[in-house]
């Protein structure tokens, strides 16, 4: 049953918004994985460097420090893990090139070829959508698993520091 022309026009247009909004949203979520990679490079670096200190400078409770601090240390690689999946290279679904559809076009016969390209574009515009749309989805599941992850490091890293500054001002000298 072919569509009315007026339809057909709204179905595109409605197509190509829901496209450009996945594309926006991927963008977001790209940024959004960047960032985090960042503050858990600098979480991992402090819990390194409290670890350090707690080795070389505090001697009372150190077995403490040293378990917060490694657990700190242990949900930043995973939160790291959680974000690189996030942002491993994705194949974003497509239209097919202006020349694959030309030749779609001129395939078929004279009357039909208008109704048909347009019918063709729309619902592999959907489909297209759709799976960028579940992309999105699992990579913003990483990016919410890594953030839970990168806040327990932060709270061990947190308790861990918090506890070896105040050795490190309470020992005698």
């Amino acid at each position: 049953m072919p569509m009315e022309p007026m339809l057909r026009s709204r179905f595109l247009d409605l197509a190509n918004k829901q496209d450009a909004l996945m594309n926006s949203v991927s963008a977001e979520l790209g940024t959004k994985t960047s960032l985090h990679l960042v503050v858990t490079s600098f979480l991992f670096g402090s819990g390194v460097q409290t670890v350090n200190i707690t080795l070389h400078a505090v001697h009372s409770c150190r077995p403490l420090i040293l378990v917060t601090a490694g657990i700190s240390l242990g949900l930043s690689m995973l939160a790291a893990v959680c974000f690189l999946l996030a942002a491993r290279i994705k194949k974003y679904e497509t239209l097919p090139s202006l020349q694959a559809l030309i030749d779609f076009t001129y395939q078929q016969a004279e009357e039909q070829r208008l109704e048909q390209l347009d019918e063709a574009v729309i619902f592999d515009l959907a489909d297209i959508v759709e799976k960028n749309k579940a992309s999105n989805e699992r990579v913003g599941g990483w990016i919410k698993v890594g953030g839970r992850l990168l806040l327990g490091s932060t709270a061990g890293l947190a308790l861990s520091s918090g506890v070896m500054i105040f050795f490190l001002l309470t020992r005698p000298s």
